[in-house]
């Protein structure tokens, strides 16, 4: 009985995860759409060309609460999270966490620990 449920959560929670994921991979590379964005700012810099990322679309507080609606959904009401954006390079290898949540990086050190990495 523990473990049927203890797979169910293990599902909801990946429900979940991959709900946010996909709203966020949405706003992957867009450009900005912001009003006081001008074509040629006099601080004209090639930075304004790049894309932006997920990391710099969205705060921390946005993204815990889009986790935190998607967990409700999933009937997770009272699971706690801590969660990471990466930034990855064009080969898919992680480069640094643009975002993360208050004690994202502790638990990550801990379980890094555990697993011997």
């Amino acid at each position: 009985m523990v473990l049927l449920r203890e797979e169910q959560i293990k599902h909801s929670v990946e429900d979940a995860t991959k709900m946010v994921g996909e709203d966020l991979a949405q706003h992957k590379g867009s450009y900005s759409t912001g009003d006081n964005r001008n074509l040629m700012p006099n601080d004209f810099s090639l930075e304004i060309l790049k894309p932006i990322t997920v990391g710099q679309r969205f705060g921390v507080e946005e993204i815990n609460q889009k986790l935190q609606r998607a967990f409700l959904q999933n009937g997770l009401k009272d699971v706690h999270f801590e969660f990471g954006v990466a930034s990855l390079d064009k080969a898919g290898f992680m480069n640094y966490f643009e975002r993360a949540s208050k004690n994202f990086m502790k638990i990550a050190h801990i379980i890094s620990l555990l697993c011997g990495h």
